[in-house]
C-alpha cells in the first residue's frame, strides 16, 4: 500500500498576511497613540513626585531603547579572526554616558532640559528624553 500523500494548504499568502497586520495596526494607531505616549508634561510631573521611580524607570527604558536601536541600525558585525566572537564596529551611538554615572544624574539631565524646553512639552517623552541625552552626552568624534 501506498502512502497518502498530504496536502499542504495555505489559509492567507505571506504577502496577505503582511497586509492584513499593517491595516489592522494602522485601524487601531490613532486610539492607541492617544493612550500609550507619554507626553514631556507627564513626564515632568512623574520626575518632580517624591516618589520619583515611574520618571527614573521611563527614562532607562528609553534610554536603553536608543542604544538598542543604534546597534540594530549599524551595519553588521565582522568576525577579524576566524573562530573569534563577532565584532561589531562603526557603531554610531545618539549619546555617550561618561562613565560613573547614576541614575539620578541621568534623571537630573532629563528633568533640567525638560525645565529649560517647556514649549516642547506638549511632544512625546520619549522624544524629549532622546533629546535631553543628546544635548547633555554627546559622544566625541574621531
Amino acid at each position: 500500500m501506498k502512502p497518502r500523500e498530504t496536502k499542504k494548504y495555505r489559509i492567507v499568502s505571506p504577502w496577505m498576511a503582511i497586509l492584513i497586520t499593517l491595516l489592522a495596526g494602522v485601524a487601531v494607531l490613532p486610539h492607541a497613540r492617544a493612550q500609550t505616549f507619554l507626553d514631556g508634561t507627564s513626564l515632568l510631573a512623574e520626575c518632580q513626585r517624591e516618589n520619583d521611580m515611574v520618571c527614573i524607570g521611563y527614562v532607562l527604558g528609553v534610554a536603553d531603547a536608543i542604544l538598542t536601536t543604534d546597534r540594530l541600525a549599524a551595519p553588521p558585525a565582522r568576525r577579524d579572526v576566524p573562530g573569534s566572537i563577532a565584532v561589531q564596529r562603526d557603531v554610531k551611538l545618539s549619546y555617550c554616558l561618561p562613565e560613573g554615572l547614576g541614575m539620578s544624574d541621568l534623571k537630573a539631565s532629563v528633568v533640567k532640559f525638560l525645565t529649560d524646553n517647556t514649549a516642547q512639552l506638549r511632544r512625546t517623552a520619549s522624544s524629549l528624553v532622546r533629546g535631553a541625552l543628546v544635548a547633555e552626552y554627546p559622544c566625541k568624534r574621531e
